[in-house]
């Protein structure tokens, strides 16, 4: 949403089970076993898909909070 605050979690649990929570909604899928070994990462911010339009068009976020927790 434009120019409000929200709130969504991302969480991935070592069985696989990867369950994303955002504007009261629950999303949930199961990775594959072979993703065990690999090293995964989260990446904050913000990637436009839209390429075309004025060269001076952009886009803007901004964080309040980001908390990280590994288990």
């Amino acid at each position: 949403p434009l120019q409000k605050s929200f709130t969504y979690v991302i969480n991935l649990n070592k069985a696989g089970l990867l369950a994303v929570y955002a504007a009261d909604k629950e999303w949930n899928a199961r990775i594959g076993a072979a993703w065990a070994s690999k090293p995964l990462y989260f990446k904050a911010g913000v990637y436009v898909q839209d390429n075309s339009g004025d060269t001076n068009e952009g886009a803007k976020v901004t964080f309040e909070k980001l908390d990280i927790d590994h288990e």
